[in-house]
């Protein structure tokens, strides 16, 4: 038996990145907690609470520790609250979700709604929802868009960072079919793209493909 494994594999950047930076303030304050787990991977998140770094939800943060943000990033009311309570806040979010946010305020500022294509219950887009507040709007699938009555003038599309270039490409497509003209920016993260894209190019080579990942990771699914 042969056993390939494909070009692009393992973790993305942003995640990389939050946890060397849980690592790295570890090695200078005594109590460092994460908000939420900072990977997908049981392994890697054992092996990060055995060296202090704990897993956390908002509630439960110790007044006065070192907080870690990871990649989903997080809403300014979070940032807020870890102020007023003393924490010292490591921000891990990732550059590419930071820039949807970004984009999201300046479109706003221009007069666009925002509709971000992607999953309403995962952290990355609850954070997106937290930062541009009522002129956001979360789009499950790209064909919903035609049970609208009355869509905005001004239409900025974006999506999560995990989403497939296919669906965001529809959902523009199904926006200038209902009669608008939408500014598009394509968010969706390059080490996302390339996995995907790997993925697919090693299932047409071999009898078999095994993905090793969390069931709860969107890069997973």
């Amino acid at each position: 038996m042969k056993v390939i494994i494909a070009d692009k594999a393992g973790m993305c950047y942003g995640v990389k990145r939050a946890i060397d930076l849980a690592l790295e303030t570890s090695r200078h304050q005594q109590q460092v907690e994460a908000l939420g787990p900072l990977v997908h991977n049981t392994q890697v998140t054992q092996r990060l609470e055995a060296q202090g770094i704990h897993e956390k939800d908002l509630e439960s943060i110790t007044p006065g520790s070192a907080v870690i943000i990871r990649s989903h990033g997080t809403g300014p009311e979070t940032y807020q609250h870890l102020k007023e309570i003393g924490c010292q806040v490591v921000d891990g979010t990732c550059p590419f979700v930071s820039r949807v946010v970004q984009l999201g305020l300046e479109a706003i500022t221009q007069g666009y709604d925002v509709w971000i294509l992607g999953d309403k219950k995962h952290p990355e887009i609850q954070g997106y929802m937290a930062w541009l507040k009522d002129r956001c709007r979360i789009i499950a699938d790209p064909q919903e868009i035609f049970l609208e009555k009355d869509l905005p003038e001004k239409i900025a599309i974006m999506a999560q960072t995990t989403e497939n270039l296919d669906r965001l490409e529809q959902l523009s497509e199904n926006v200038v079919k209902a009669g608008r003209e939408p500014k598009v920016y394509n968010t969706i993260c390059s080490a996302s793209r390339e996995r995907r894209q790997a993925a697919e190019a090693l299932a047409a080579k071999v009898d078999l493909v095994l993905v090793i990942g969390s069931k709860h990771s969107a890069n997973t699914a």
